[in-house]
């Protein structure tokens, strides 16, 4: 995997990462849920 692309995957997951975050704060999504996308994301 070429080093351009494994960047444009990590700040693609920290951007997700912070969109979670920022929907759980607002209560737009359960914490049950937000543990699952984060899960996903670092995965």
């Amino acid at each position: 995997m070429s080093l351009t692309l494994r960047i444009g995957l990590i700040v693609l997951s920290l951007i997700f990462i912070v969109y979670v975050f920022n929907n759980v704060n607002k209560r737009k999504l359960q914490l049950q849920f937000s543990l699952i996308w984060l899960l996903i994301a670092l995965a």
